[in-house]
């Protein structure tokens, strides 16, 4: 089975591109989740719905939470001593 960068090609920067430059609207970004899911499941991957969250107020990442106002640490994984 080929890697994912191998199966979406140069889609991947065309995309990073646009949401770095904030110019893209929802319609936009539910095509590209739309060809990018395509691509994946054709070229043999398993997408598992159960562990796919869409259309989040906020999210966690990487010990960070991620808002449409800011970033800030996650409070969960800050040690109080």
């Amino acid at each position: 089975m080929p890697g994912v960068r191998k199966v979406l090609g140069s889609d991947m920067s065309s995309f990073r591109a646009c949401y770095v430059n904030d110019r893209v609207t929802f319609e936009e970004h539910l095509r590209h989740i739309n060809l990018i899911f395509h691509k994946l499941t054709t070229a043999g991957f398993t997408i598992n719905d159960l562990k796919c969250k869409f259309c989040q107020p906020q999210m966690n990442f990487l010990q960070h939470v991620i808002g449409p106002e800011a970033i800030s640490a996650d409070p969960q994984s800050i040690f109080n001593e």
